[in-house]
């Protein structure tokens, strides 16, 4: 489980991390995280997706999703920086809609460390926005269903590439090893889940925030969630980050004002003995 993170503005920030330093969310101090359900809601450039890909790279789990040590992994870590993290040494999972797992550049070169996860972001790159972004969310759906254990992740100082970094920096391998340091107590695993409903319509926004609205009470691991989407909001259990307070009242309030003005439903659902949900659902297309 990942208790917190500390970001300090007045340290130099992680190479390619700049953003973490300029963005409007006021991140000097300490972010706590609790078990269960953890939602950071905010606008567009706040920087939750900056945060989010931050605690992924030092958890050694942005490059493929899984936690594995490579040369990617540990470019820019170093000691001293602007950034800090607690954690368990439990399982870390990474899973982003817009992210594609074991690639590097897009498509302009593959990572064979991660030689599964690249055929099957190809495989993915085929599909639709919304069913891509569905395709990568398999991972956290296993996970929570019980279908998926992640591994531990495995540091050794004495091979490749953990020695090369250890021989220039050494407290920085050490920070690290935090990230394994308790792993004989550590029980539950923690996703990462960036913008999960980035590229879904409204129903199926609706019904992937409901899944986490039943399995908020008692969840099979941490999630860490970003967000904008008001579907978000008001779940009970969950644990909530606001980078901007302001954009949570006027997204709520958006939505109350848009209600009054929605259109009746134009089929009688009564005959259907069907929701308009369930409708769409069972036929795949807008009744």
């Amino acid at each position: 489980m990942i208790n917190g993170v500390l970001v300090d503005r007045k340290l130099p920030a992680i190479r390619g991390y700049e953003h973490l330093q300029k963005c409007l969310w006021p991140l000097d101090g300490a972010v706590e995280f609790q078990p269960g359900v953890n939602i950071i809601f905010g606008p567009n450039g706040v920087g939750k997706s900056t945060l989010l890909d931050l605690i992924a790279h030092w958890c050694q789990c942005k490059d493929g999703g899984r936690q594995k040590v490579t040369e990617d992994s540990l470019d820019g870590i170093r000691s001293g920086g602007a950034f800090t993290i607690a954690h368990d040494g439990a399982p870390v999972v990474f899973v982003s809609a817009n992210h594609r797992p074991g690639m590097k550049w897009g498509l302009a070169q593959f990572d064979f460390d991660f030689v599964a996860e690249q055929v099957s972001a190809i495989q993915a790159e085929k599909l639709s926005s919304g069913n891509n972004s569905m395709h990568h969310m398999v991972p956290f759906f296993e996970i929570m269903l019980g279908k998926q254990t992640p591994e531990l992740l495995k540091l050794d100082v004495k091979t490749w590439p953990l020695r090369g970094l250890n021989e220039k920096d050494p407290d920085a391998v050490e920070a690290i090893k935090g990230v394994t340091r308790d792993q004989r107590t550590a029980i539950v695993p923690t996703v990462l889940l960036d913008e999960p409903d980035r590229a879904l319509d409204v129903v199926f926004q609706s019904i992937f925030w409901q899944r986490i609205r039943e399995w908020a009470p008692a969840p099979r691991a941490q999630v860490i969630i970003t967000s904008h989407s008001p579907f978000a909001l008001g779940i009970e259990g969950a644990h909530y980050h606001y980078p901007n307070r302001f954009y949570a009242d006027a997204a709520a309030f958006a939505v109350r004002q848009l209600t009054p003005q929605l259109p009746e439903p134009t089929l009688d659902y009564t005959k259907l003995e069907a929701t308009p949900l369930e409708a769409y659902m069972y036929t795949k297309k807008a009744p």
